[in-house]
């Protein structure tokens, strides 16, 4: 009786649900992320059994309550505003997967993309004359 109870405990410790939360520096990857009408996000989902939950920081839907700081500056514990968290949530032994498959859509999105950030003053001089 008490292997069938440790063996029931271990059984449902690796099916308990944890979360891990990956943050993002620009929210801009995703887009990335989610995919075309969300398969992406929806192939990882499937694949790899995680829920995934895709927070912009500084949405007001999204964040109702959140403790994200009102200014670009991010604190140790807070990302800055037009970050992105994305919550994994899956057993324990599935975590690992997940967290691989996001990361490789991230690294991706980066080898691909370049941004490049202008301070606003500067934005009419890229601009042809006519503003366009």
């Amino acid at each position: 009786v008490e292997a069938a109870c440790n063996a029931l405990r271990t059984l449902c410790l690796e099916h308990e649900h944890e979360t891990l939360t990956i943050t993002l520096p620009n929210a801009d990857m995703v887009p990335a992320l989610i995919g075309k009408k969300g398969a992406t996000i929806r192939s990882i989902t499937e694949e790899t059994g995680v829920e995934i939950d895709v927070q912009r920081v500084g949405d007001k839907e999204k964040d109702e309550g959140s403790k994200a700081p009102a200014s670009a500056e991010a604190t140790a514990d807070e990302p800055a505003a037009g970050a992105a968290i994305i919550v994994l949530s899956a057993p324990r032994h599935k975590l690992p997967f997940g967290k691989s498959a996001v990361e490789a859509v991230i690294s991706q999105y980066e080898r691909e993309n370049v941004t490049v950030l202008i301070p606003r003053s500067l934005i009419p001089t890229l601009l042809a004359p006519s503003g366009k």
